[in-house]
């Protein structure tokens, strides 16, 4: 069934690839220096457990990633432990039961999240320029719906 919006993904994923593009930009700058050596395994279970922690900043178990990464529990704790050992991911004892390990993003890590924020926000900027301010307000507004889809789904 053909629609308008068939091209809908080939726009996203250019503007996906645009923003990544960007990202290595700054990975060869002093910024950004925990993700220089990450694979790309690695940085998906990195990527998967920041969403997490959005959600749940205290933590979350060892159980609750290897079922979103689908892997088994050892191959998540091994890849945990060198995410662990790279100063990316904590572990730390849950608050609400002792016998529980929870792991969240380091200071650092969450630090280096933050000056990657702000780069990308001004390389939104950049091209976002000629748009009116509520031309900006739908665009984010959309884009937000989109991604409460996604987050919703996880």
């Amino acid at each position: 069934m053909e629609t308008q919006h068939c091209g809908l993904w080939k726009k996203l994923f250019v503007m996906s690839d645009y923003l990544r593009d960007a990202t290595e930009e700054l990975n060869k700058t002093e910024f950004c220096e925990l993700f220089n050596e990450l694979t790309f395994s690695q940085f998906r279970a990195f990527r998967i457990i920041k969403f997490m922690t959005d959600r749940n900043p205290e933590g979350v178990t060892l159980k609750a990633i290897a079922q979103k990464l689908n892997v088994s529990a050892a191959a998540a704790s091994g890849m945990i432990d060198l995410l662990v050992q790279k100063g990316v991911l904590e572990r730390n004892q849950s608050q609400s039961d002792r016998r529980e390990v929870c792991i969240r993003l380091t200071k650092e890590m969450k630090e280096e999240i933050d000056k990657v924020g702000e780069f990308l926000n001004c390389k939104i900027e950049e091209l976002t320029t000629e748009f009116s301010e509520k031309e900006k307000n739908l665009l984010d507004e959309l884009l937000e719906k989109l991604y409460q889809k996604i987050i919703d789904k996880g």
